[in-house]
């Protein structure tokens, strides 16, 4: 079968591929949240219209299988790179790229919730990590910029107000805050 895959599509596979090689030797805890998260599941990621399906198995040991994905299939994940690249800067929170919908998530609630916790484990690690530095700045120099990024937006005015509005969460507990 031919290779059917874009230059985009490529660079993930790689990037993706180094990724669980690199914590699955360096990070137990991450590699555990990794296994958590996606053994026995499957997701389809895009990442401005790169689109791959994700999959894990763990015979005698843990494997990640990537293919390739038909096109009318609806994506769990999508984003575009210049968001990432936003996140991962720090110009905005993870919880602000979500809740403005740069990048959008679809499952079941226990499921998102691993990968948020997977996500920000790795957003931790990435600076303290010379893996996931060199596998970051692999991503950010190979990868198309297709909007110029905006002024920087103040954290502050980033903080999820109303995360869960329909919960009816009494006003004095919504607005406490904590300072350190």
């Amino acid at each position: 079968m031919p290779n059917s895959y874009t230059e985009q599509e490529q660079l993930l596979i790689v990037l993706f591929q180094a990724l669980v090689n690199d914590i699955r030797y360096s990070n137990n805890f991450i590699f555990g949240l990794l296994k958590e998260v996606t053994l026995s599941k499957k997701v389809i990621v895009d990442i401005d219209g790169a689109r791959l399906e994700l999959s894990a198995s763990h015979n005698d040991q843990y494997t990640l299988h990537i293919n390739s994905v038909d096109a009318l299939a609806h994506a769990s994940f999508i984003s575009k790179g210049d968001y990432l690249r936003e996140v991962v800067a720090g110009t905005i929170t993870l919880d602000h790229a979500i809740s403005s919908n740069k990048i959008l998530l679809k499952g079941a609630l226990e499921d998102l919730l691993g990968i948020y916790r997977l996500v920000v484990g790795l957003l931790v690690e990435g600076p303290t990590s010379p893996h996931l530095r060199a596998l970051w700045d692999s991503f950010d120099k190979n990868w198309p910029q297709t909007v110029p990024l905006g002024m920087l937006i103040d954290l502050d005015v980033q903080q999820v107000s109303d995360y869960f509005t329909d919960l009816d969460v009494n006003a004095e507990i919504k607005n406490v805050e904590i300072t350190y």
